[in-house]
Formats: C-alpha cells, sequence, structure tokens
C-alpha cells in the first residue's frame, strides 16, 4: 500500500436531496408501502407541536445552506406523499413540512461514484478491439 498526500473533503455545495420513497422490494416493481409511509407520518403526528417545531428547526439548520427553498421542498414532498399514507386529521404547516422532510433524503452524486467497486482499477488491460 502507498499512502498518498491526497485528502477527500465534503463538498456540501454538490448534494441534492431526492424523494425517499419506502417500498417493499424490488422497488421499480412496487408502489410505495402504505404501511411503512403510515408509521412515519404516525410518529409525526404523535409529537407535540413544540417537538415538532423543534425537530423541524434542526433540519432547517442542518441541511438549509445546501438547499434552496427546502421549506418549499417540504411542502411540495407532503403533498405528493398524501396519496401514499392514510388519511389523518387535518396537518398543520409544522408537520406537513417535517413530513416532507422524513420523505426527502440527501444524496451525492460524486459520493456515490467514489465509493462504486467499479471504478476499482481492472487488474489486467481490457482490450475492446476483440483481439
Amino acid at each position: 500500500m502507498n499512502r498518498q498526500s491526497l485528502y477527500l473533503r465534503p463538498d456540501p455545495a454538490r448534494v441534492v436531496v431526492r424523494p425517499f420513497k419506502p417500498a417493499t422490494e424490488p422497488r421499480d416493481l412496487n408502489a410505495t408501502d402504505k404501511i411503512r409511509a403510515d408509521h412515519i407520518v404516525g410518529k409525526v403526528l404523535r409529537l407535540d407541536t413544540e417537538a415538532a417545531a423543534h425537530l423541524l428547526s434542526d433540519v432547517l439548520e442542518n441541511f438549509e445552506g445546501r438547499h434552496r427553498n427546502l421549506l418549499n421542498i417540504f411542502e411540495t414532498r407532503a403533498e405528493e406523499m398524501e396519496e401514499a399514507f392514510s388519511p389523518h386529521a387535518e396537518l398543520n404547516k409544522t408537520q406537513r413540512r417535517l413530513i416532507g422532510a422524513y420523505f426527502l433524503n440527501e444524496y451525492s452524486f460524486e459520493a456515490s461514484a467514489l465509493f462504486n467497486p467499479s471504478i476499482v482499477r481492472t487488474p489486467r488491460p481490457v482490450r475492446l478491439d476483440g483481439e
């Protein structure tokens, strides 16, 4: 092993949020798992108003510097997920935003590429000309 002086540092500006869809495997063939979605929504609804506001504040503090219009993204995601979970009592704004946040995740393309085992150098040259 040869140690290099290369250091990998995260770049928070190069991440995106993408939808999280609780689904049974295989995801491509199955719709959203309503039981899992209801479980997530139920946890948010069981929070008292102060705890929900505190959680939302924590999420915003941790992620707002990396994403624009984060509250709008949360609202939109909550709307998209409404058909995936059973109807509940009227949700307040904080609960809707927190539910939207729970159905998103942050993703880094570079991290997935960097830790993809297919980028490991092949032990021998591969010839593409058929010889």
